[in-house]
């Protein structure tokens, strides 16, 4: 039932705080999949979200892109989340007067 990983992967950002080389969830993965099929029309049920999490998962570890921190949760390896970098700030003001 869910052939595109990418698809999935971006509702998951949508609706959680999803980024490279953060935890991710069983719980989180197995209701984001659950509302996303709802949002297309589809109803699965609690016990069927719970079997596509597992494949999903499965298929993501096999891929490398979650690495397993305990049966329940992985660290996303997902460079395409990755955050921008943040600059350090200058140390004079930005209109150029001292101090």
């Amino acid at each position: 039932m869910i052939k595109e990983h990418t698809a999935v992967l971006k509702d998951l950002k949508n609706r959680f705080m999803v980024f490279h080389q953060s935890n991710i969830f069983f719980r989180d993965i197995q209701f984001g999949i659950q509302a996303m099929l709802r949002d297309q029309g589809i109803r699965v049920s609690y016990v069927e979200a719970e079997r596509l999490a597992r494949q999903f998962v499965e298929r993501m570890e096999q891929e490398k892109i979650f690495v397993g921190i305990d049966r329940q949760t992985w660290t996303l390896r997902y460079a395409e989340f990755k955050t921008p970098k943040v600059e350090k700030a200058a140390s004079e003001p930005a209109s150029g007067a001292k101090a």
